[in-house]
């Protein structure tokens, strides 16, 4: 759903969500990888997470789990309390 371009207001990117790859030539998918796109020991590109289509679907995830599941909707980040295991 992430991939539609009728999905939320035009980008002030000015670029298409897309599937992104890591470092090691595989999508981007799952929260671990998506993770990765940011981190600066796994895969560090500045710029990929924004216009990675899971980069969405798992920040829309955790926002709603966060926002319903936890009793103090002002602590989100408890919500995931230990980082991303690493990946080869």
């Amino acid at each position: 759903m992430m991939h539609y371009s009728s999905v939320g207001p035009a980008s002030s990117l000015g670029l298409e969500i897309v599937d992104v790859f890591n470092a090691d030539g595989e999508p981007a998918y799952e929260p671990s990888r998506a993770h990765g796109l940011i981190d600066e020991n796994q895969d560090n590109q500045p710029g990929f997470p924004e216009i990675n289509a899971d980069s969405y679907a798992w920040m829309s995830i955790d926002a709603f789990m966060s926002q319903n599941c936890i009793e103090d909707i002002n602590n989100w980040p408890a919500f995931f309390t230990e980082n991303p295991p690493p990946y080869s």
